[in-house]
């Protein structure tokens, strides 16, 4: 099983982000857009997982949620990867994500990590990943996209409740998720 560890983006957040996907699908470029109702903000990736760890996984990461109480984050960045001289991936990303997410990261990190099969990357660049560019046309030209950042400085805030362990299936079209089991941050506020 393909599995990651990710935060779901809420419903009224998804067309606020499927608005910026509209405005910047009129940028010279050819991207393959990232559906709204499967945009999320990945913790960590762990890439091909034994079945038999999910029993230990449910344990150890419902553990960890019920110490943890909802909390907000707020969007305000737009991003790409590499750069936008030479993007690949588009995204949103955080005006600041705070000691919650980072402290979050961090708890869920060491429990993945002990399992010692899982090639979890340390650093940590939370960002909701809006689409992949597959083709840049010969006219762009990165100023144009520059311009329109200001205007997507406040995205707006996400209500973190919860954590998902989802299951990535590729498919032609890019990848289908399918959530494995929600954890509830339940502490009393």
């Amino acid at each position: 099983m393909r599995l990651f560890l990710a935060l779901a983006v809420p419903s009224e957040l998804q067309k606020r982000l499927q608005s910026l996907q509209e405005e910047l699908a009129s940028v010279d470029w050819q991207i393959r857009w990232t559906p709204p109702q499967k945009l999320h903000l990945t913790l960590h990736f762990l890439g091909e997982t034994p079945e038999n760890l999910l029993q230990d996984f449910h344990h150890e990461l419902g553990a960890l949620a019920h110490t943890r109480r909802p909390f907000d984050l707020q969007l305000g960045a737009l991003g790409a990867f590499p750069s936008f001289e030479d993007p690949r991936v588009l995204w949103a990303g955080l005006r600041s994500s705070g000691d919650h997410l980072e402290s979050l990261f961090e708890a869920s990190y060491r429990i993945l990590d002990r399992y010692r099969i899982f090639k979890l990357r340390k650093d940590f660049r939370p960002h909701i990943s809006l689409g992949r560019v597959s083709e840049l046309r010969q006219a762009w030209d990165s100023k144009r996209i520059e311009k329109l950042l200001p205007q997507w400085e406040r995205l707006g805030f996400m209500e973190v409740a919860d954590m998902r362990l989802m299951r990535s299936r590729l498919n032609e079209a890019g990848a289908d998720y399918e959530t494995i089991e929600i954890y509830k941050f339940d502490a009393a506020r």
